[in-house]
């Protein structure tokens, strides 16, 4: 019954986002558009965003045209033609694969809430108005004085797969300003993708030696910096920060014979910037152990009594 709930949420908002109208999408639902709020607003209760404009009954800018778009952010690493059996909570994967030479294989970790973080303080709290104006807030202080962001929404993913964790705002003091949630709130997406880095140099053969990034978020210079000072390792940034789509549809020009072999798509490998670490170890090992003495707060904390 869970399942066919959520599929007609699904086929709800599928239908709001093809509809003209939210009238005309109720009528091809054969829903009252109370109905179809409500359905829109249990999909929203499920994956902890904002997906409908409640005064204009329109697609809320929550999930289009926003520099924060993608709402999971994913870590992958190729693990070439083998595939790795993880040991630390990783997923493996099948990857992308073009020719005879069959398909490559990938680790993958995801951090269930990343834009969709920046979104809530936009959205719920107020505390921007664009999604692009987090960077020139987190910006205005040089630390987050001590507060710690975890937005365990809907629970937490790799390493700690808890769906009982919920989200957690620690370190508040009558000092703290909406700046420091703010660089708080970049600190967590950063460190959240450098555990599941940490967690697959343990599974791979040799440790991870750069971070290639690409989507809307990887345009925040800010966000950047902390994830290569996090990581301890470069952050490459592309020119065309579509990547992932780009990609795709170079396999599929090669599958159909526009391209002959991956040598001959130049554009991918056009970088616009590298982010280099500039922390120092000491500081960088802090800053992990705080971000895992946070985190271990919220484990558990819906768990049934």
């Amino acid at each position: 019954m869970a399942m066919d709930v959520t599929l007609r949420q699904l086929r709800a908002y599928l239908a709001v986002l093809e509809a003209a109208s939210f009238s005309e999408a109720a009528r091809a639902m054969h829903l009252s558009q109370a109905a179809l709020s409500g359905l829109i607003k249990e999909l929203e209760n499920r994956m902890g965003v904002r997906l409908l404009d409640r005064t204009t009954r329109s697609v809320s800018r929550t999930v289009v045209g926003e520099a924060f778009e993608p709402m999971v952010r994913r870590v992958l690493a190729n693990c070439g033609r083998t595939a790795v059996t993880s040991t630390t909570g990783m997923l493996t994967s099948m990857g992308a694969g073009a020719g005879t030479s069959g398909p490559e294989y990938v680790l993958e970790g995801s951090v269930f809430v990343a834009g969709a973080l920046v979104q809530w303080l936009r959205d719920e709290l107020g505390l921007i108005e664009r999604s692009e104006d987090i960077e020139p807030l987190a910006a205005s202080v040089p630390d987050s004085a001590g507060v710690v962001v975890v937005p365990a929404f809907t629970g937490l993913g790799a390493p700690d797969w808890d769906p009982h964790a919920r989200g957690a705002i620690l370190g508040l003091t009558r000092g703290t300003t909406k700046a420091h949630i703010a660089r708080a709130a970049l600190e967590a997406i950063a460190l959240s993708s450098t555990e599941l880095i940490a967690a697959m140099n343990i599974d791979l053969p040799a440790p991870i030696a750069a971070l290639r990034v690409d989507g809307g978020a990887t345009r925040n210079n800010l966000l950047m910096q902390m994830q290569a000072d996090f990581a301890g390792i470069p952050v490459v940034r592309p020119r065309n920060v579509e990547t992932t789509a780009m990609g795709a549809a170079f396999l599929a020009g090669m599958e159909a014979g526009v391209w002959s072999s991956r040598d001959e798509n130049t554009e991918m490998a056009d970088d616009e910037r590298v982010f280099e670490p500039q922390m120092s170890p000491y500081d960088r090992q802090q800053r992990l152990r705080g971000w895992r003495r946070s985190v271990e707060r919220t484990l558990g904390w819906a768990s049934p009594e």
